[in-house]
């Protein structure tokens, strides 16, 4: 009874806050979808503008100034700020990330995206960051997809919050086409991000693990100036790396993972969705429900209430790891 009045009270404000879309561009152009097609990465300017920026940029400094966590890379890291934070779930959900990536993958209203894992961060000078690699199975808990140059393979949306001179550091060094090379998998193997019992235990030490692999990426590096609210969505298995540097400010950057709703879970052994959901290996995304929630073309009224009246709990994101 509680639930159902909780809903009542809240169904059009959570409707408003959630149908409200804010975003400074248009559809994209064919160059940039075949430039996205042939590199695996493309920049767009001012994906979130005014109010949107404003407020997150506000907040997420708060979280980080009024926080003592760290980690051995960055200043300060949370993952899933979606399902808490209403300003980072304002930039998952309404901005135009989601619509981008499925032009970017060439989805219809047939087949809708859901949003995966988010991640904000906040790089310092000194900090370490992680090296060059691909997200693994922590990130992006879906089957690989074996096809070189897929376009339904997923999409990362790297944001950044502060500004950035590709000359000062503190960006996100990516290198094109690496998402595409015949040599893609080998040097992911060194790493281990398509191993399900790797998570993150290897994924940053690249340099060390394969010079080769290494150098071959640094003579592929591009980094850009980018004003905060700028944005580079980039392929799933696009080789990038967070560009560390020794002076200046702290810089914030909020990144968010797609795929399609008819991507297949993988149980990477830590997963909330397929134990309290009983669901199995393999199991469509979009069975995963509010975990992982739908955000094109639209987004689905009783997720969007679950999320906004916090019912997802706390290991909604993933299982205690023994």
């Amino acid at each position: 009874m509680m639930f159902k009045k909780n809903l009542s009270a809240l169904r059009k404000f959570t409707i408003i806050l959630f149908s409200i879309a804010v975003g400074a561009t248009g559809p994209l152009s064919p160059s940039q979808i075949s430039n996205y097609r042939r590199d695996g990465v493309i920049l767009i300017k001012g994906l979130i503008t005014g109010r949107m920026l404003q407020n997150a940029q506000a907040n997420i400094n708060q979280l980080v100034n009024n926080s003592n966590r760290s980690t051995n890379s960055y200043r300060f890291a949370s993952i899933q700020g979606w399902s808490t934070n209403p300003f980072l779930r304002s930039i998952a959900f309404n901005s135009d990330a989601p619509r981008i990536s499925a032009e970017l993958m060439g989805l219809n209203k047939t087949r809708p995206l859901r949003l995966m894992k988010d991640a904000l961060m906040a790089l310092s000078p000194g900090d370490k960051s992680c090296g060059w690699h691909v997200d693994d199975k922590f990130f992006w808990p879906c089957y690989d997809n074996p096809e070189l140059g897929a376009t339904d393979e997923g999409v990362n949306v790297w944001i950044t919050l502060s500004p950035l001179l590709a000359r000062e550091g503190g960006g996100l060094a990516v290198a094109p086409k690496s998402s595409r090379a015949i040599w893609r998998e080998k040097c992911r193997k060194f790493i281990g991000t398509f191993d399900p019992t790797n998570l993150a235990g290897n994924t940053c030490e690249l340099a060390t693990l394969s010079p080769k692999c290494h150098y071959r990426l640094e003579s592929m590096k591009v980094l850009h100036d980018m004003e905060p609210g700028d944005a580079l969505f980039a392929s799933r298995y696009l080789f990038h790396k967070g560009e560390p540097f020794d002076k200046g400010y702290t810089k914030l950057r909020y990144s968010i993972r797609y795929m399609p709703a008819d991507a297949r879970i993988f149980d990477n052994r830590i997963e909330a969705a397929i134990q309290k959901k009983r669901l199995t290996n393999g199991s469509l995304l979009s069975a995963t429900g509010t975990y992982y929630p739908q955000v094109w073309p639209r987004s689905i009224l009783k997720e969007r209430l679950t999320i906004r009246l916090g019912l997802l709990g706390k290991h909604h994101i993933h299982r205690e790891r023994k």
